[in-house]
């Protein structure tokens, strides 16, 4: 799981977290076959076929697909792998003759109104959260949670929260969208509410339906951005956290979901002379572009062309600057070579990395 998990692009730290394990053992794991080379572990395949599902096995496992997560009263909006061995279905056996799960999604029982066509506009004194939904379904707890936090931090409102408004760390709900001014307003004291808030905008590119109830948050995210600039002069421990919620307040959606702290960042690309694809590796490794190969690891490896900061501009140099204005010289060196050029190792050429992931990965705005 490790080694796919890097070949598609994700950071060490997503990995780490995915496995559950300790980010430098995600690290060695990763460049152990480039330690390895053609002595690699072989993989002492077992004999036989593998086991086969039995009809019992086949049942549950159509009837767990067709069901809807209000069946068991856990009512969010879609399975999670995770949460599901928890769910009492129990093992029933599919009546015969049944056909194949739904497809698509549906919304809980009364919750169809609730789109973003129905939900309308609001502002910052005025939601109506009855027109709005959460992972749960209706909204109605989530201004009695915000109310409540409104008066004393507390540690599990704050966990309901966050569940309720961007389910699993990875879905945001409208009713996230409605509450993000009261989130800003919170930010100005609190830690939690700062990274609820960061939480809702990283994910905003996503496909949620809710572009118009963002798009009315335009002045809470523009208060946002300031006190970020701010909690990032004070250089605190969560200091990478906050530059990634800033990037995301500034749209930069892309750069958001994948920088790390370049102690072993990989970005993975097409070449746009030959098509050929490149890992990019900026950390303690190297700082160098390549051919990934499953067996032998990063082949043909050629030394990346940081760029000066006289030729960033844009969304680099503002990172690059940032990162310089408050001691943080890993990370811009970093941004250097992220915003710098690449050889290719199949055709020679060169191509600007950020040019072409953006090209490749930025998500098609409103």
């Amino acid at each position: 799981m490790t080694l796919p998990a890097s070949a598609d692009g994700s950071p060490v730290a997503a990995i780490a977290q995915l496995v559950r394990a300790d980010e430098d053992t995600v690290r060695d794991v990763i460049h152990r076959p480039d330690e390895m080379g053609p002595a690699r572990p072989d993989p002492r395949w077992a004999e036989g076929r593998s086991r086969l599902l039995s009809i019992e096995d086949e049942n549950f496992d159509a009837e767990t697909a067709a069901t809807r997560p209000t069946a068991p009263g856990k009512p969010f909006t879609h399975w999670s792998i995770r949460l599901l061995p928890r769910l009492p279905l129990g093992r029933r056996r599919a009546a015969p003759g049944r056909g194949p799960p739904a497809q698509g999604h549906r919304p809980h029982p009364g919750t169809e109104a609730a789109t973003p066509a129905a939900v309308g506009r609001f502002n910052v004194q005025v939601v109506n959260w009855t027109k709005t939904y959460d992972c749960y379904g209706d909204a109605e707890h989530v201004p009695a949670l915000l109310e409540r936090l409104e008066l004393e931090d507390n540690a599990e409102d704050w966990e309901e929260l966050g569940y309720r408004l961007v389910l699993e760390h990875d879905l945001v709900f409208p009713a996230g969208f409605a509450a993000l001014p009261r989130l800003v307003r919170l930010a100005q004291r609190s830690a939690r509410a700062r990274g609820l808030a960061g939480a809702i905008l990283r994910r905003a590119a996503g496909h949620h339906g809710c572009d118009d109830l963002l798009a009315d948050c335009a002045d809470a995210i523009a208060e946002f951005r300031e006190l970020l600039g701010r909690h990032l002069r004070s250089r605190p421990v969560d200091y990478l956290a906050t530059f990634l919620d800033s990037l995301a307040a500034r749209e930069e959606y892309h750069w958001s979901a994948v920088l790390g702290d370049f102690a072993d960042d990989f970005y993975h690309l097409a070449c746009p002379h030959c098509a050929v694809e490149v890992t990019i590796a900026i950390g303690d490794h190297g700082r160098y572009s390549a051919i990934r190969d499953w067996h032998l690891g990063d082949v043909d490896r050629r030394g990346l062309r940081p760029a000066s900061p006289e030729e960033l501009s844009g969304t680099g140099r503002w990172m690059h600057e940032t990162a310089v204005r408050d001691g943080h010289e890993a990370l811009a060196d970093g941004i250097a070579h992220l915003f710098g050029k690449a050889e290719c190792p199949h055709c020679a050429s060169m191509f600007n990395i950020a040019d072409e992931y953006t090209s490749a990965n930025r998500p098609v705005l409103r």
